[in-house]
């Protein structure tokens, strides 16, 4: 991949690469299944199955199981690791304290999502109480009261308040599925340093930030 403008390599299987990769930001890897190879530099690995690593830096590696990288050496320095079910690295960072991401459970997006549905569901409840408060003050009206303009806005309120009930049923079991997700995955979701994670390194369980300050081992 060395000295090219772009490269991309997309497998519907496993992608084992004997050496590595140096991608000079330009390079993609795509895969079905799992991705191996000893270096990855300046890279982008994307697997349905897991990625194996000897050595990761400044890359973005995504892998909806787990990525692992934890030979002898097993560092990560620079960019963002990201395993779905999963991180298992030796190091992560380095003295320079270079920024470098360790991240795993479900997707931000998912977590993103489920604060807009409950904002959507707060909005969209308030409304149809407002609604409903408009239509108690029509059905205190008296028959002579009543005239084509008050019937047609009655009529505009009701069709919109049941249209808002249907978005919020909607909204809630989008909400209640997505939150199964997140309490589920949360109970499975890990990441393991065996070695030393150094200042500027940051993790991410689901949506939980965990700055690291200072080295530890």
């Amino acid at each position: 991949m060395e000295n090219c403008l772009f490269c991309k390599i997309i497998a519907g299987d496993n992608i084992t690469i004997d050496k590595g990769t140096q991608g000079h930001g330009n390079a993609l890897i795509e895969s079905k299944g799992n991705v191996a190879c000893r270096f990855v530099e300046w890279c982008t690995i994307k697997a349905d199955g897991n990625i194996y690593a000897d050595s990761v830096l400044n890359s973005v590696l995504v892998a909806k199981e787990k990525i692992v990288v934890s030979s002898k050496y097993g560092n990560v320095v620079g960019g963002e690791i990201y395993g779905m079910r999963g991180v298992i690295v030796k190091e992560a960072g380095n003295d320079a304290g270079t920024s470098t991401l360790l991240r795993s459970g479900l997707p931000r997006e998912e977590f993103i999502r489920s604060q807009e549905l409950a904002k959507l569901i707060k909005e969209k409840t308030a409304k149809v109480d407002e609604f409903s408060k408009h239509l108690e003050k029509f059905e205190k009206l008296r028959p002579e009261e009543l005239n084509a303009r008050i019937v047609s806005t009655k009529t505009k309120i009701i069709r919109s308040r049941i249209v808002l009930t249907s978005d919020i049923k909607k909204h809630s079991d989008e909400l209640t599925i997505l939150e199964r997700r997140i309490s589920e995955n949360s109970a499975n979701t890990f990441v393991s340093v065996s070695g030393t994670i150094f200042e500027g390194a940051r993790i991410y369980l689901g949506s939980h930030p965990y700055i690291v300050n200072e080295a530890i081992k």
